[in-house]
């Protein structure tokens, strides 16, 4: 079975050298992209203008909107019509029909910066499309069994900024590529063996296969859950599946065939999968940052992070997002599918323990100075005293105080001071301990 229409968009964290910055980019070969009145006078018609200025630079603001991000795309001088993909049957290789449209750098905040290579692969077999994918997937491990000297030479600028400059290390921390895909079908009816199968990258037919030793075969009760929890079903021509690393859209006309609005009619992609993707790569960081200790040193995470989150909840974490019903569910779906909730509750709950811990580190310093004020005060009160009962004794008994017992007197009273001091400020180390 081949495909009428289909695309897929790699995304994927670029593992950008230290001084790549939006500034440094070759205009020759990068082309910044900025919406002009117009276009964001059609986006607003779908999508509310906190989410489109988030997410899009506004060319005709002038104003220094903090939740604005840089879009760049790659001047694609000739596209690319023959990858190859390795057969795992015979150990051949063989031409994948394929071109790539369009490449795109996205600068997000806090230096995560994202890369998108459209591909258009309309008109392949189902079974090569999932292997195909499956390839782009684990980029790092795989680039070699697919690459050309075209490809190379394509994607060369992007390769550039990347701290080893090599293909095989595009990706931050060599983490997956994700995909959006969309996939078009001469049929009748839309199948939930083929959408999980063309989202999971599997052999297809390997849901009705009956030989339960299949590798990739999902139990029943997985399958299940997936089509039931993950999947968004509101027109009877098309269904999607959201994934942790893949969004798949499976329909049986052209109704998400592009258009000059966009990769979609409704901008899926621009609007909702890259922000997606952005959430879960900044909620990766910052919990991850915090299990390993990198940042709460001296509790430097929870002052940071505090800030940060303030700034996220303002652009990008909320879900009232558009005036039509269809991109909310859409970003829904997405955000099942990389459980974005879950690690937003997770940061959430990181911050408020790393608070509690530096109230109460700050609390106890505060403490520690009181109470070394206090002792300090007690100390002199102690050798007053001292001083007072020596005076007293020396007026009622002018004879029998002498200078030997004035120096004893002296000496017994500063070595008693002495530990007083020293018992009040163990005990107050025993306590914050």
């Amino acid at each position: 079975m081949k495909t009428t229409y289909s695309y897929t968009c790699l995304v994927g964290r670029l593992d950008a050298n230290n001084n790549l910055t939006p500034d440094s980019l070759n205009s020759q070969i990068w082309h910044r992209l900025a919406i002009n009145s117009e276009e964001y006078e059609v986006i607003t018609h779908t999508y509310y203008s906190s989410l489109v200025e988030s997410m899009n630079e506004v060319q005709f603001d002038s104003q220094n909107n903090m939740g604005q991000i840089c879009k760049f795309e790659m001047k694609v001088s000739s596209s690319l019509d023959n990858l190859f993909v390795l057969n795992e049957d015979s150990g051949s290789t063989k031409q994948y029909p394929c071109a790539i449209k369009s490449v795109k750098l996205w600068f997000f905040p806090y230096k995560i910066t994202l890369f998108s290579i459209e591909i258009d692969d309309s008109g392949v077999e189902l079974n090569n499309l999932t292997l195909m994918h499956s390839k782009w997937k684990y980029w790092t491990l795989n680039y070699n069994g697919f690459k050309t000297d075209e490809l190379d030479k394509l994607l060369q600028p992007i390769f550039e900024l990347t701290k080893e400059k090599s293909p095989e290390k595009i990706t931050f921390l060599n983490t997956k590529i994700r995909q959006y895909q969309v996939v078009q079908l001469d049929g009748k009816l839309l199948q939930d063996d083929l959408l999980y199968e063309i989202g999971t990258h599997s052999p297809v037919g390997i849901i009705a296969d009956n030989d339960m030793r299949k590798s990739y075969k999902p139990s029943q009760d997985y399958f299940d859950t997936l089509m039931r929890e993950n999947t968004l079903s509101v027109y009877s021509n098309w269904k999607a599946l959201g994934l942790n690393d893949t969004f798949t859209i499976l329909a049986i006309d052209d109704a998400y065939k592009k258009s000059e609005e966009g990769i979609d009619g409704y901008r899926f992609f621009d609007m909702l999968y890259m922000r997606s993707v952005f959430e879960e790569f900044y909620c990766f960081e910052r919990n991850n940052s915090y299990h390993e200790g990198k940042d709460d040193q001296d509790l430097f995470f929870a002052t940071k992070a505090e800030v940060e989150i303030e700034y996220m909840e303002k652009y990008y974490f909320y879900e009232d997002i558009s005036y039509d019903f269809l991109p909310s569910l859409m970003y829904r779906t997405m955000a099942i599918g990389m459980e974005l909730q879950r690690d937003r509750q997770e940061l959430t709950s990181l911050i408020k323990k790393a608070l509690r811990e530096k109230r109460h580190q700050e609390e106890a310093k505060r403490q520690r100075h009181t109470d070394n004020a206090v002792n300090v005060v007690q100390i002199f009160a102690l050798l007053s005293v001292f001083w007072t009962v020596y005076d007293m004794i020396k007026t009622a008994f002018p004879c029998a105080v002498t200078e030997t017992l004035a120096e004893v007197w002296m000496l017994c009273s500063i070595l008693i001071t002495i530990g007083f001091a020293f018992y009040s400020f163990k005990r107050h180390k025993q306590t914050e301990e």
